[in-house]
Order: C-alpha cells, then structure tokens, then sequence
C-alpha cells in the first residue's frame, strides 16, 4: 500500500508544484493524456512546452514577485522544507525542485488517481528528448540523497522497462508534510525519452502499459466529462493554444482525501460531515471541473483562463441553489463603495434557492423534512413569528444579487467582510415582515445608521472543544432592508459602511464603485469585447486587496485560521497543527512589496446546457 506520506502530500504537490508542471500545448493532441486511465484519474495538469511556460510564468505579476530579492528568504525556506519531506532529510539536498521542472524538454503533466483502496496515489510523466545527460545526473544526485539517509533501493521489469523502487525511511520528527514514522515510496521509469514517478507501482505499471500500447481504450481522452471540457475550452479560445489544462473530480477527489484520514469522520466530535450534506443534497451532480490556462497575453493579461463546470440539469435538491439563468448584465447600484474589494453579480432564481436549501438544511440537522416543519413553525403567532418564510420573505425577491467583498485593516482573523444584496420586489412589505420575525428575539438588537434601521444579530459561542476549551462567539452578522435591496452582512463594520450611502444626490464623501473607477472601467471594457451574448454571473476583484488577509495571516503564523479559498487549499494541504508552526511567515516582506506586483481581474459566467462556462483574466501592473 502506498505511504501514508506520499497521499497526504498530493495535495501540497498539486498547490506548490502542479502549475510548474505545466506549459504551452500544440495544436494537435498531446500524447500525455493517452497514457493516464480515465477511470481512476481524480486530477490531472498537463503541459507541452516547459521552457517556453517558465519564461512566460517568469514574465507574470507572481513570477516577478517571487523573483524579487525580497522574497528569497522566504522562498528558499520553503523550498528546503517541502524537499526535506521529499528526501526525508533535514540537510541541503543535492538536487531541488528547481531542478526537477528544468528536466522536461516538451510535455509534462501530474496526475492524483484513485487507488483500490480508494486512496490517492499520485504520478508524474515527464518529456524529457534530448534531456539524457540532465536525467541521468538529476537521479544519480536524488539516488545518492536518498541512500545516504538509509533509503533501500530495488528493481524490477515491466514489458521490458526497468522501475526503480525507494523504500524511504520515515523522519525521526514532524516535518510540513509527513509525520514522525511515516515511510515514504518512490517509483521510477526512465525510457523512451519519458521519466515517470509515481507512490505506486501499479500506477506506474499503468503508465507502461500505454506506453507500449497508445490505442489502449480508455485514456483520459476517451474521457466524456475530459473531452466535452476541452472541447468547449477550445471552441471559446480559437486560435489561442493554452499555455496549461486541468481537470478535477472534485467529489471523488474529496473522498478519496477522505480515505487518507486515520480515523473516521465522527460528527460529534468533528462536527457535521460536508461530504455527507454534500452528498445527501445532491451536490454530486456537480461531476467534473476543468480548463484552459493561458499566461502573459498582448502586453495587458497577466493570466487568461477559461474554466468548464459539468452539472448536467435537471437540479433537484439542494442544487436548485444554483440555478442562474442569464440576462443583460446590470449597472452597480450606487451603494457599491469604490474601496470595496470584491463585487460579483449574479442573475439568481432565489426563490429556487430557497427550495433547494431545504435539503441542505434537513442533510445538516439529519431530519427529513426539517426545513419544512420549521417553516410551518415559524407561521404561528403565539410560539413562533407569524411569518411564511416562502411567501413573507423568499417570495418578496427579485432575480438580481449582489456579493460585495471588502478587507478591514488591519488584518486579523475577522477581516474579510463581505455583503449580500438581494433585489426586492416590495422592500417595504418585506422590512415589515423582518421587523415581525427579530421581535422579541434576545440575540437581535436594532440599530440605525445614516437613518436606516438594521438588525444586529448575535449568536452562541460554539461548543468547547479539547483544542478550544473556551470558544468565542462568531461576530455579529447584519440584516437590513434598503435602497431595495435585503442586506445581509458577514460583520457589523461593513453594514454600517454600506449604510452611509444615502439615494440621491451624495456628499463629496462618497464614492461609488462605477465607471469612474479606472481599473474597474478598464476591467468591464476587457470582459464587454470578450464575452458575447446574455451573461449569468460577472466580478471584478482587486487582486492586491483581496490577497492581503492571507498573506498577512501567513506572515503572523495564523494560517488556520484563513477562511478565503486560497487559504482554505493551503490548511487542506499542510493538515497537521504542528507543521503549520514550521513554516516561518516572518520571512515573508512587508506586504507593500507584493503590493506593486499585482493587477486587478475579472471575469464572467454563462450557464449552459451541461453546466457553466467561466471566463476571467488578470491584468499586468
């Protein structure tokens, strides 16, 4: 069986080192893809032209980030502790990461695959033409490495292809990535002018497989979900070949992740299982993820991608949250602030999306029909609100929403904030009908701002647990009705600043998020000549603010605590409270100097017959 080691670090692998596996494709089919099982595979990235990507990622906002001088302490200490966990040692390796990406001449590509067991094992394929004495000097330094620190070396024939095992020891302590005692495997082929790796040898056997034999049936090309993904990638991109491809299995993946734990799942003790809710709500229908990667476009993009969601209708369950049907997209209202971080919007059935959240709700609490009691609850007088939660509030919503992001300084764990606008049919009919449903609640107190009236609503801490004995209680979230819209805020500061909007003619004070904002201008004008036809969904993000909490949260050793999806990928990662406090964020430069590296993005979304087609791009600064 495959280290425990080796699956736990997939992860780190695909976040650190995935997109340096990936490079520039030609026009005709890589051969690549041919030779990984379609059936097994969770996650695959796939490159053509190494030399030609790194020159590009080199020329990106990040790429001359992390070239800049004031990172290299930070880089290089990273670098050493991922490498360690490779070679199980805790001295300066003979070869490196670096070393590693210079090997491919053409393509490469890394690949997760579900094993019998149904945990990940993980793989690499690499060209290496006209790389001979690179490869050859590359493993003889890592053979070295990893016998010097006791790793035990054999072979064996496979279809006439020599593969070399490592038996790697286990480290004496904790390390980022692996545990104390947690041996490590490593398979290798080098033939035919490719280098394979993989944590296990059926994996590799697989890959020699198709090696001697391409036309065996299915490869990941054959794959329905794989091919209908690029199909429509390339349809949307004409001419422009993609610099990088992935593809995801997002719910398998999460399982097989799930298999990797050493114990089960105990929703006592964990609290409830997101893949059991995810699962009982119809969330599955969500089948597949992937795309087109392109880097440093026309002078003007930095990146450019093109992401393909399947989700083949009909949505029943809880997908019924997702249904955005498509229309003309619609001008800010004034009470955006041109500060804000964020802003997405978005065409959204939401009386559907109240529907659905019935099977969300009934999966959590683990009742069938819950969400439906509570509401027959809510609809008496005398021991509930007297309200109809679908026709007194759901019912009063338009079609149009609003997701408003904003970053409080400075950073702590509580400064993401964000903002849900809904648009209203009868804003005051359904002021009224909120008012009723908070009186007499001990946990809602009103106040008024700029003369509008909202609800701070506060909430018990969560149960101790024997990490946080003494929890504290979330920050008060707001609910408001205004400028027609239900407000629903994530932190009191950010209703209160939206509050100080007032209709009409505004004070010198406010500023409006518009077209007088020149990068939103700017960003509105790229995705206008982009994206053709009725739209469901567009964003614009100022990159250098929303990134800021979880470089500051690195930077003050605070990582677990980042809850923004960049953060949530790098705990998903390290996994382990102990190789958190190894990585030493102090190394990292005051943040002004990543500041001047990063330009703003957008990007825009169409449903379709089989699920949704995200475009979206940064710019250069």
């Amino acid at each position: 069986m495959t280290c425990v080691w080796w699956k736990q670090q997939a992860w780190a692998v695909v976040a650190m080192v995935g997109l340096l596996m990936t490079g520039g494709l030609r026009a005709e089919i890589p051969a690549t893809a041919t030779l990984v099982d379609a059936e097994s595979t969770l996650f695959f990235t796939h490159a053509v032209n190494m030399p030609e990507f790194r020159e590009k990622a080199d020329n990106t906002n990040l790429g001359k980030l992390f070239a800049d001088e004031s990172m290299k302490p930070f880089t290089d200490h990273l670098e050493q502790l991922i490498w360690d966990e490779w070679t199980a040692r805790h001295s300066e390796p003979d070869v490196t990461f670096e070393d590693l990406v210079k090997l491919p001449s053409g393509e490469a590509a890394m690949i997760l695959s579900k094993l019998e067991d149904g945990t990940i094992g993980s793989s690499m394929i690499l060209d290496v033409t006209d790389r001979k004495a690179e490869v050859d000097d590359f493993l003889k330094k890592a053979e070295n490495s990893l016998i010097a620190e006791g790793a035990k070396k054999s072979t064996s024939t496979v279809s006439g292809i020599e593969i070399v095992f490592y038996d790697v020891p286990a480290p004496e302590t904790d390390g980022l990535l692996r545990k104390a005692g947690e041996k490590g495997s490593l398979y290798y082929f080098y033939a035919e002018d490719c280098l394979a790796m993989a944590t296990n040898k059926p994996l590799l056997t697989a890959i020699i497989e198709r090696l001697k034999n391409p036309e065996k049936p299915f490869n990941l090309e054959d794959d329905a979900e794989f091919s209908r993904i690029m199909k429509a990638c390339a349809a949307q991109a004409g001419d422009l070949n993609p610099d990088a491809r992935g593809f995801v299995r997002p719910f398998p993946l999460a399982e097989a992740s799930r298999a990797e734990r050493d114990e089960p799942w105990d929703e006592y003790e964990d609290g409830p299982d997101p893949l059991r809710i995810a699962r009982e709500a119809g969330f599955f229908k969500l089948e597949a993820i992937g795309g087109y990667l392109n880097l440093d476009i026309d002078r003007t993009y930095d990146t450019m991608w093109r992401a393909m969601v399947i989700a083949k209708p009909p949505y029943e369950k809880g997908m019924r949250m997702m249904k955005t049907p498509a229309g003309e997209m619609f001008k800010l209202p004034g009470f955006v602030p041109a500060d804000v971080a964020s802003v997405v919007t978005v065409f959204w059935d939401v009386k559907e999306a109240f529907e659905g959240f019935a099977s969300v709700f009934d999966a959590y609490i683990e009742e069938p029909n819950a969400f439906e009691d509570l509401i027959e609850s809510q609809k008496d007088e005398e021991y509930g609100t007297g309200i109809d939660m679908r026709e007194d509030l759901a019912g009063l919503t338009g079609n149009q929403a609003l997701f408003i992001g904003d970053v409080r300084l400075p950073v702590t764990t509580n400064s993401r904030q964000n903002i849900m606008a809904i648009q209203t049919t009868d804003p005051e009919r359904l002021a009224a009908n909120i008012a009723k449903s908070f009186k007499g609640d001990p946990n809602t107190k009103t106040r008024t701002v700029n003369g509008h009236l909202f609800y701070e609503v506060s909430d018990e801490p969560p149960p101790p647990t024997p990490e946080d004995p003494n929890p504290k209680p979330l920050p008060p979230t707001g609910v408001a009705v205004a400028f027609g819209h239900l407000l629903i805020s994530s932190h009191i500061p950010m209703m209160e600043k939206i509050l100080q909007y007032s209709e009409g003619e505004q004070s010198s004070d406010w500023k409006a998020l518009g077209p007088d904002d020149t990068e939103y201008n700017f960003v509105m004008k790229l995705l206008d000549q982009k994206v053709e036809g009725p739209e469901s969904f567009r964003g614009f993000d100022r990159v250098t603010q929303s990134v800021q909490p979880t470089y500051e949260l690195i930077k003050q050793g605070n990582l677990r605590d980042d809850d923004s999806l960049l953060g949530r990928i790098l705990q998903l990662a390290i996994d382990d409270e102990d190789r958190f406090r190894k990585i030493k964020g102090e190394l990292l430069p005051d943040y002004e100097v990543v500041r001047r590296f990063l330009g703003p993005g957008g990007f825009s979304g169409k449903t379709e017959d089989w699920g949704w087609s995200v475009f979206g791009f940064t710019l250069r600064k």
